[in-house]
């Protein structure tokens, strides 16, 4: 009975809370994702990135997959990868400095609007994210060549099939099916996070993860939430600080430099093994992206920590 009344009195309605505040977001972004799609923006955004592709030395037409990525999400870059990937000349090299970048930069309309929600602003995230996926690209781009590391054809271990579905009932379907998974996955962490800490799990956890977490100007309310987004997803992890950050019990750095280091590093499971899948390697696409992440939110607090709280909360978070 007491299991019974602590799931409907506790977990469901703060599992009701964190889904209502992310489909919010996600809902009104995946139209405008849509709408964004239709009307060229992945082409439009795919020309404008080709010089960039170029400096991580990678096919130009690789733009248009990155756009993809960035505007709708990580399937939809899939989708044009599997559309040019037959008239490309490419090795594990690019498509392990690809996948980096995807990794680090995609989602944008709901992923920004769910670090939105949480109180940062979009501008900085943005900026953080795409310039440090260029700088990882290029970074990764020159180790790799310079080594001579990944240089043989690149072996899919799919065979780059679309399979989603084109009609506008199908697409419905499928955001719905996807809100619904999403809505599970919430519950299950509720759930989980209610049980380790009746076991006291949460404190020892805790402290173990900080040894690595609190370098980077994360408290240990945050640290949980941080590794939450980092193996499972901004969706889910984001959810999490939202709450969280409505409650008041974190600072706004705290809330900034978590959310940053979900945009770098997140969704480490699933996102990674897709790019593994496609031939990126998968040793290049998780250490790269995991030391380069925490080098770049090391440096972003050694440099912001001299600034005041008032100076820091003006350039990167939303006023209350």
């Amino acid at each position: 009975m007491f299991l019974l009344n602590n799931f409907f009195n506790n977990i469901l309605p703060k599992t009701y809370s964190i889904s209502f505040d992310l489909f919010k977001i996600m809902i009104p972004m995946t139209i405008l994702t849509k709408i964004l799609e239709y009307f060229g923006a992945v082409e439009f955004t795919g020309k404008i990135l080709s010089p960039l592709m170029g400096l991580m030395g990678l096919d130009g037409q690789l733009g248009l997959v990155w756009a993809a990525s960035m505007i709708t999400n990580i399937y939809g870059g899939l989708s044009v990868f599997a559309a040019i990937y037959p008239g490309l000349q490419v090795n594990s090299c690019d498509i392990t400095v690809l996948s980096l970048i995807i990794l680090v930069a995609h989602s944008f309309p709901v992923e920004l609007g769910i670090a939105k929600k949480a109180g940062a602003k979009i501008f900085p995230m943005f900026l953080l994210r795409f310039v440090s996926a260029v700088i990882m690209g290029i970074v990764l781009a020159f180790i790799l060549n310079y080594f001579n590391f990944l240089q043989e054809p690149a072996s899919p271990l799919w065979s780059l099939e679309v399979t989603a579905s084109k009609t506008f009932l199908g697409e419905i379907l499928s955001q719905a099916v996807g809100l619904l998974y999403i809505f599970l996955i919430i519950l299950s962490l509720v759930f989980l996070m209610d049980i380790l800490e009746k076991l006291k799990f949460m404190g020892w956890l805790t402290k173990k993860i900080m040894f690595f977490i609190s370098p980077l100007g994360i408290g240990e309310k945050a640290g949980f939430m941080a590794v939450t987004g980092f193996t499972l997803g901004i969706s889910y992890g984001g959810g999490l600080i939202i709450n969280e950050a409505k409650s008041g019990a974190l600072s706004q750095r705290e809330i900034f430099f978590s959310l940053s280091l979900m945009g770098l590093s997140h969704g480490m499971i699933e996102d990674t093994l897709l790019m593994a899948a496609i031939g990126g390697s998968l040793w290049g696409i998780l250490l790269a992206r995991i030391l380069f992440s925490f080098v770049f939110i090391w440096i972003m607090v050694k440099i912001f920590e001299g600034i005041t709280d008032k100076k820091f909360n003006l350039v990167f978070m939303e006023s209350e």
